[in-house]
């Protein structure tokens, strides 16, 4: 396994870590977010409840204080007290020990059948309030780490209906001294009202003493039209809520925080369209998230692109240090072979000048090479500078051309040079060395590639307009293949057997004109053309 599989199978690994490590962060976020909405979200329909229940007792109390504050003498002649009864008061009764009912005849056949037998109904009235309105253990509810939002808000609700059934004068534990429980004078004693329900009547009553006589008195209340009255009092809340009768006294804490203090009655809610559906997540948490995400995803992908493209170029800079080992090779072993061979007389004389042409060609070729790596480690070290003034580009092409020349020459080619006259009087700021260099790779490049064709002439077309400077440098060799000119450009792309199958040199001569382009404001490219042949082209200005 190569060195980039196993760093990239590392990379992989380690990003993989993080995004599931992520992943889980983020998730714990969305929950705890939505948690957070939800416990926001319950403790408003709580206080919404809290308020409800509030107003109704708020509206009870009223209609409890005038049946508390009548006296057991009002009971006496109910017949005539008919026509005083409010809606939500049906009839007024009482009853002894002995069953001597008191009430309206119309109705009385209906109350006997709803209550039943009137000596239960004194035991039943002895215990209806230490049944109905005890309260919960306060360790039991006062509990400073609930397990839950849920349970703590049950628990608050549940202390207000504590509350709320000490203020209607019903806890006779909290209220043993109350007026409005005990001797009237010295011969008569009357009890709590106390509501309960008999049946499915809801009813409103109290123990009276008359001397050595027991009654209970109270009233019976019109159920439906009381309920419909005290959930108008609460439209306003938009709670989805009816009233149910509470038969049964109950200590669950789910029916007490929704029951009210002053009837045997607890707020009942319809399910909701979603039942236990969480919010949606807020948006300042999705924005995190999305920007989490994204840093997160970028800072990935750019770690990962910088380490294939440092994976990349140490590669290349491995073949290219293999390459150009196998560049300097084969001119230092002809320097020491042909130096051998001279110093030790081994040559002919009619050959020495042969052996010696070898030898400055093999040291242009080695001072080329050298002089392209040093020009490509410079430009990348500090770039290139300008030169203040502009720089008269048709003297500076007919210098340029005489190297040039030569260089066609050596390689049995033979350059063109055409519209130099376009140029005359074009003046750039330019690097004249860079622009010989840019040129010379062009040339040298055509000579090496183009060699042995039945055209040998390699076209160098100068072009001006608008003050800029165009220069095309041709040949008719059998040009270049797609799949190569795709990374023609790219620095260090030869490697040592590419090296020794193909023409001399490295593959830094493009990559170094195309920066040297650039560094002038320019632009190196390859064109196709109609003709057979490679053709290059340099834009500046």
């Amino acid at each position: 396994m190569s060195t980039q599989s196993r760093t990239s199978i590392v990379f992989l690994l380690c990003v993989g870590l993080g995004l599931s490590a992520l992943a889980w962060v983020s998730a714990m976020m969305v929950r705890l977010d939505k948690a957070e909405a939800d416990a926001a979200r319950r403790a408003a329909h709580e206080e919404q409840v809290r308020l409800a229940l509030w107003r109704m007792e708020s509206a009870l109390s009223p209609l409890i204080a005038r049946e508390s504050a009548r006296s057991s003498a009002n009971y006496t002649s109910l017949e005539s007290q008919q026509d005083a009864l409010t809606p939500h008061v049906k009839l007024r009764f009482q009853v002894d020990r002995n069953g001597d009912w008191r009430a309206p005849d119309p109705m009385l056949a209906a109350l006997e059948k709803k209550i039943g037998n009137p000596e239960r109904l004194f035991d039943r009235m002895e215990t209806l309030s230490e049944e109905y309105f005890v309260m919960p253990p306060v360790q039991a509810l006062g509990n400073n780490d609930p397990s839950s939002v849920a349970q703590q808000q049950q628990a608050f609700n549940v202390r207000e209906w504590g509350q709320r059934t000490i203020n209607r004068g019903f806890q006779n534990r909290a209220l043993p001294d109350a007026p409005s429980q005990g001797w009237r004078d010295d011969r008569i004693w009357e009890g709590w009202m106390t509501p309960f329900w008999s049946q499915d009547a809801l009813i409103l009553a109290r123990q009276v003493r008359h001397g050595d006589r027991e009654f209970v008195q109270g009233c019976w209340l019109n159920w439906e039209t009381l309920r419909i009255w005290l959930l108008e009092q609460i439209e306003s809340l938009e709670l989805t809520a009816n009233l149910a009768p509470v038969i049964e006294p109950k200590n669950a804490p789910e029916v007490q925080s929704r029951m009210l203090a002053a009837l045997p009655v607890m707020l009942v809610e319809r399910p909701s369209s979603s039942p236990g559906s969480l919010p949606p997540v807020s948006q300042f948490t999705r924005v995190a998230l999305v920007v989490v995400w994204t840093s997160a995803l970028g800072l990935a992908g750019a770690v990962g692109l910088l380490l294939q493209q440092t994976l990349s170029l140490s590669e290349r800079r491995a073949a290219f240090v293999s390459a150009v080992t196998h560049e300097l090779r084969t001119p230092l072993t002809t320097f020491k072979m042909y130096a051998e061979m001279l110093a030790g007389g081994m040559v002919e004389e009619s050959k020495q000048r042969e052996y010696l042409e070898t030898l400055r060609s093999e040291a242009d070729r080695l001072g080329y090479l050298v002089e392209n790596v040093l020009a490509y480690a410079r430009l990348e070290r500090r770039g290139l500078h300008l030169p203040e003034d502009p720089v008269e580009i048709a003297p500076l092409l007919r210098r340029i051309s005489e190297r040039l020349e030569e260089r066609a020459a050596a390689g049995d080619m033979k350059l063109v040079l055409e519209g130099p006259e376009t140029v005359a009087s074009l003046a750039l700021r330019i690097d004249p060395t860079a622009l010989e260099q840019i040129l010379f790779n062009l040339v040298d490049n055509a000579c090496k590639y183009a060699a042995g064709v039945q055209d040998s002439r390699i076209h160098l077309i100068v072009k001006s307009s608008d003050a800029a400077l165009e220069i095309r440098v041709k040949d008719h060799g059998p040009g270049i293949q797609k799949n190569e000119a795709k990374r023609l450009f790219r620095p260090f792309r030869k490697s040592a057997s590419q090296a020794a199958n193909s023409a001399p040199g490295v593959g830094l001569g493009l990559a170094l004109s195309r920066r040297l382009a650039r560094a002038m404001g320019g632009r190196l490219e390859l064109i196709e053309t109609e003709e057979p042949g490679a053709c290059f082209i340099l834009r500046l200005g």
